[in-house]
């Protein structure tokens, strides 16, 4: 299915996704709009393929995964340079996850600062039970210091994840995210491509629920509530 179909139920409320193929998600394959792929040099292009079927309306704006995605066992480094266990340091936590990275022009800071807007439209006491983290594509370059600073122009509460190479792209695709490693062109630009989606852990370390490119700030707060609102 065409990515734009992703985002047309995404953007109707009444209609929400109850089966897509993780593994298509987490694979290579590319459609023709580029709204849910991040690609080029520091731009956005093509979106995985996704296998898709609607179910009736589950009071979600975003995509119910038939099979929730579980938090993947990897160790990161956070902008302070300390050690984050993915799976301990967000348990008993509602967690947003987006993978990106600081020299994409339009994509990442879209959805990180709708993310943020749509936080601060929320009750405190909402907030408080909500964490937003950002896994590098880009790590070699994306530096704890640099991360810091990219984030603090959205929330200086969002924590960036970044370390080697291949552990952050693993820990990226074990989420059924999309992630080709970086890549230097000859004119010295670098390619860098992944999955634009928003994954929803609950505090049991599991995603039920995901959000493709495109989700307004309105869309992922209302989601976010619904869905603290099952755990409460």
């Amino acid at each position: 299915m065409n990515p734009a179909c992703l985002k047309g139920v995404n953007g109707h409320p009444g209609r929400a996704v109850a089966a897509i193929s993780v593994a298509l998600l987490a694979g290579s394959l590319l459609a023709g709009c580029g709204r849910d792929y991040a690609t080029s040099t520091e731009g956005s292009g093509d979106a995985p393929v996704a296998v898709v079927q609607t179910q009736d309306d589950d009071g979600y704006h975003g995509v119910a995964l038939d099979q929730p995605i579980a938090m993947p066992a990897a160790v990161l480094t956070a902008t302070d340079g300390s050690d984050f266990d993915l799976q301990a340091d967000t348990a008993g936590r509602v967690t947003l996850v987006y993978a990106g990275y600081t020299n994409c022009p339009d994509v990442c800071p879209t959805t990180v600062a709708d993310l943020a807007a749509a936080l601060r439209g929320m009750p405190e006491s909402d907030q408080e039970q909500v964490d937003v983290l950002m896994l590098s594509t880009d790590p070699e370059r994306d530096t704890t210091k640099r991360l810091r600073a990219w984030l603090d122009q959205f929330d200086s509460g969002f924590e960036g994840l970044t370390g080697e190479t291949d552990v952050v792209l693993a820990a990226i695709n074990a989420m059924g995210i999309d992630v080709v490693p970086p890549e230097k062109q000859p004119d010295g630009s670098v390619t860098v491509e992944h999955g634009a989606q928003v994954l929803a852990f609950t505090p049991a370390g599991e995603a039920p629920l995901l959000w493709t490119s495109g989700t307004t700030p309105t869309e992922y707060r209302d989601d976010v509530t619904a869905l603290l609102s099952t755990l409460s």
